[in-house]
């Protein structure tokens, strides 16, 4: 029962917020950011490269894509990094410095879930 509840909710989320001429053009927006967003970080990236080819004063273009041959994959080593193990910690300071209301909204959250549990286990104990 609790399947088809959730499955409804989804099909009345989709029609709020994915049907429609508005939520296609939002959806365009994010998309199209998102994309810019990516284009530039690359452009950070291949900019870095490039000024590090003419501080080192290399003449042969090959080394530029010797560079990139060595730089690329410490990128993705520092990007799986942040993904697996600075994510959380910044999500925690995040937490621990956060304005008051961010606080109060965990706080909620918190007492939210306490109150789930206690009502899960009664339902378990009734069954």
């Amino acid at each position: 029962m609790t399947k088809n509840k959730e499955h409804k909710l989804s099909k009345e989320n989709k029609s709020k917020y994915y049907d429609g001429l508005w939520n296609v053009i939002v959806r365009m927006y994010y998309y199209s950011t998102k994309g810019v967003e990516l284009l530039n970080f690359f452009r950070y990236y291949l900019f870095g490269l490039f000024g590090l080819y003419m501080a080192l004063k290399l003449t042969n273009k090959m080394y530029l894509l010797i560079l990139f041959l060595i730089t690329y994959p410490i990128l993705i080593i520092l990007g799986y990094i942040a993904v697996h193990k600075m994510a959380k910690i910044i999500e925690f300071l995040n937490v621990e410095f956060a304005t008051h209301f961010q606080r109060y909204r965990v706080s909620l959250q918190e007492k939210t879930l306490t109150v789930l549990e206690k009502i899960a286990g009664d339902e378990d104990e009734k069954n």
